[in-house]
């Protein structure tokens, strides 16, 4: 399992990511020569010697549509969570944000030559006025760095070890945003805005469940559109961390926290796949094989659903086809 996870870190590397949808489908119309590089997806026999062990990192790429090249460039990129999860995300050193090194193929503010020896840290921010936790990555230029497939900027986050609930707490929303000496975009209305709003898509696995020796990743991908039938506007692949219960799947739900209605394009699972074993890992939410996994969470690692070669299976308990937005819980 490590040698695969290394091949994949090397390819994601190398060639970076290749990301593109499809106008109506979703997906790309033609995936080309590359070949899938997942690692092997049967499930690993039980072992009873096994150690209980608090829930693994998580992990999750996204793509977005960037702004318009016809207005003004953003020089950041914002996801919000609620609580405090600063310490879970960057550990005891803040900033940078030492525990998210990501380089020119997971954050499109860091120039695409710069590799894994010289990654570019978001900062990360709590407001206890909001109890919300702000991830951003910032740059002088935003970056298409998907080469091949214009059009698309894409982001890698990585949770601590052991941080409970769903992916790094409760996935808020997120946005471009610009410097006050920028001229804001024009929004439809014909006011003037300082933020883009981006869709984001909260994946969870509900469970009290805060130890075990039996964790398993399930790896889950959607992509949505912002009207019926649009182009992809925010698709993301997710390492998601759960107990299994025999060959079920495990029961995620999929929830807007936005201000904008979401409509589903494509979504799918790969349940049963082994956590790494280094015990690095378990403290290090950077470890090689959690970046090796980082690096195939994309089309060319993880074709999603309804592309060739996709190792995707539907969902027993898919999203809803319309995510409508809904008021986080307090």
């Amino acid at each position: 399992m490590r040698r695969l996870y290394r091949f994949g870190f090397a390819f994601g590397a190398a060639a970076v990511l290749a990301l593109t949808l499809h106008a109506r489908s979703g997906i790309p119309s033609a995936f080309g020569a590359q070949a899938a590089l997942h690692p092997a997806l049967a499930r690993t026999a039980p072992d009873a010697k096994k150690k209980k062990r608090q829930r693994p990192t998580e992990i999750f790429n996204q793509f977005d549509s960037p702004p318009p090249s016809s207005d003004p460039q953003p020089t950041n990129f914002e996801i919000v969570l609620s609580g405090n999860v600063v310490n879970a995300l960057c550990g005891v050193t803040n900033p940078p944000c030492l525990n998210q090194p990501v380089y020119g193929p997971y954050n499109p503010f860091c120039p695409p030559s710069q590799g894994p020896n010289n990654p570019c840290y978001p900062t990360v921010s709590y407001s206890a006025s909001t109890n919300t936790t702000t991830v951003t990555y910032s740059g002088p230029t935003l970056y298409l760095n998907e080469p091949g497939y214009p059009g698309l900027v894409h982001f890698g986050l990585l949770s601590t070890p052991s941080q409970p609930g769903s992916l790094y707490g409760i996935l808020l929303r997120s946005y471009f945003s610009y410097p006050p000496s920028l001229t804001y975009r024009h929004s439809r209305r014909g006011g003037r805005q300082s933020t883009t709003p981006q869709p984001l898509v909260n994946i969870e696995w509900k469970s009290k469940v805060q130890d075990s020796a039996t964790w398993e990743y399930a790896e889950v991908f959607i992509a949505v559109s912002l009207k019926p039938n649009g182009p992809a506007a925010y698709g993301t692949w997710n390492e998601v961390a759960y107990v299994p219960k025999g060959s079920a799947q495990p029961h995620l739900t999929f929830t807007n926290y936005g201000s904008q209605t979401l409509y589903v394009l494509s979504a799918g699972i790969i349940p049963g796949q082994t956590v790494p074993t280094d015990p690095e890992c378990e403290t290090n939410p950077s470890c090689p094989e959690n970046m090796g996994l980082l690096s195939i969470l994309n089309y060319a690692g993880s074709p999603p659903p309804g592309t060739p070669s996709s190792p995707f299976i539907p969902l027993t308990y898919p999203p809803a086809k319309v995510l409508k937005p809904t008021k986080p819980p307090t």
